[in-house]
């Protein structure tokens, strides 16, 4: 079976008409039928740079479309031909993207929408001092729980007061922090932190109990580190730590508890900053908001372990030190002696600055509870007078 030119240049023109049908259709419907009830929209450039790319691959097809046509009607014909299904193809599918409301155009990338807010609840606040006061010699860090939501800004178009002409500048993300896992660390150094790679999986894992107890999806959403004696803004390890963790998730947090700092006009002064890596390795400050954790979208309150956690921590951290001097004396029993005895010395420090304030803080909440819980009592008894009053409200 031969094909002739004529055959050519047909099927050249109907796949033209194909192409300018089903582009016509897929830009017209595509943010309708796929993303629909999606929130976040891009303004018109994004809108001009699909127009671009579009002729770009038209101008592709033609040059890789040859059209044969036979002798007796010239080379014009096929190219005459060719072009007008090539402006046909590009009309159609500039009209279909200009047809597209530009406010309906969707977000192909929300990974990368920047973090412009963080709210930490007050509990982890209080965990991450408590962790970054253990000690004055090293820095310790730890990772944070909860959840990133991605936002759209909006704007209403000038000379236009209805709420219905906004127009979507473009998305931003907001994290909310409400609780936080205490991390081994790799390296400890006065002057900058960091954990294994694989510690990630051991907090993804507290991440999925952590949903299970407070019934809103909890991921590890970023991570914290202290700064003893030092000003509360990143060094470059930092920034470029911080970064990696970007790579992953652009809203990642990064907060710096800046603890035992002294200078000129205060005394024992503490910070916390928020953070972020821009672009070219920049720092770039971060809005921190401090809330109620009954102000957190939870059904129930996150598990209040941080203490225990952290105490099994800085024992495996002690636990294999000494396990380092034994391999590197061989076991002499000198050195091993020592190293014991440090080891003693470092968990009845630690009993001091961590366990103790905690059972005290516990015993405080406890007479607080129960005075509020007698306060709620007499309420009851004022409002429904009976023996049985706490039985009919809990049933």
């Amino acid at each position: 079976m031969t094909c002739t030119s004529k055959h050519v240049y047909l099927s050249v023109q109907t796949c033209y008409v194909s192409l300018s049908l089903y582009s016509f259709f897929l830009f017209l419907l595509f943010p309708f039928v796929l993303f629909k009830g999606l929130p976040h929209c891009v303004p018109l450039p994004l809108a001009l740079r699909r127009i671009r790319c579009a002729c770009v691959h038209i101008s592709f097809l033609r040059s890789s479309t040859r059209v044969v046509t036979p002798p007796y009607l010239g080379t014009s014909f096929g190219d005459t031909h060719a072009r007008t299904g090539e402006d046909s193809l590009r009309s159609l599918l500039i009209l279909s993207l200009l047809l597209v409301p530009i406010g309906a155009v969707p977000l192909m990338d929300a990974k990368r929408a920047p973090l412009r807010k963080v709210r930490v609840a007050d509990t982890v606040i209080q965990s991450c001092y408590v962790h970054a006061f253990s000690t004055e010699q090293e820095e310790v860090m730890g990772l944070l729980l909860g959840e990133v939501i991605v936002s759209t800004d909006c704007e209403k178009s000038a000379g236009e007061p209805n709420a219905s002409s906004s127009v979507s500048i473009g998305p931003f993300k907001e994290a909310n922090v409400w609780d936080s896992w205490v991390v081994q660390r790799s390296v400890r150094c006065s002057d900058r932190v960091e954990m294994a790679p694989e510690l990630l999986s051991g907090a993804s894992e507290e991440a999925e109990r952590c949903t299970k107890q407070v019934g809103t999806h909890t991921r590890v959403i970023g991570w914290y580190h202290s700064h003893p004696r030092i000003t509360p803004y990143p060094s470059h390890v930092d920034l470029r730590s911080q970064l990696s963790y970007q790579m992953m998730e652009s809203g990642w947090v990064g907060l710096i508890f800046s603890v035992f700092y002294c200078n000129g006009s205060k005394q024992n002064a503490t910070c916390i900053h928020c953070f972020q890596t821009g672009p070219g390795g920049t720092h770039e400050m971060v809005d921190l908001e401090i809330v109620p954790i009954s102000k957190m979208p939870l059904k129930s309150l996150p598990p209040s372990d941080s203490t225990c956690r952290l105490l099994r921590t800085f024992r495996t951290e002690v636990e294999a030190a000494v396990e380092f001097v034994r391999k590197r004396c061989g076991g002499a029993q000198d050195a091993m002696d020592a190293a014991r005895n440090l080891r003693d010395v470092q968990f009845y420090i630690l009993e001091k600055l961590i366990a103790q304030p905690a059972i005290l803080h516990m015993q405080c909440s406890v007479a607080e509870l129960r005075k509020k819980v007698q306060e709620l009592e007499s309420r009851l008894q004022k409002k429904r007078p009976g023996n049985d009053v706490l039985f009919d409200v809990f049933n």
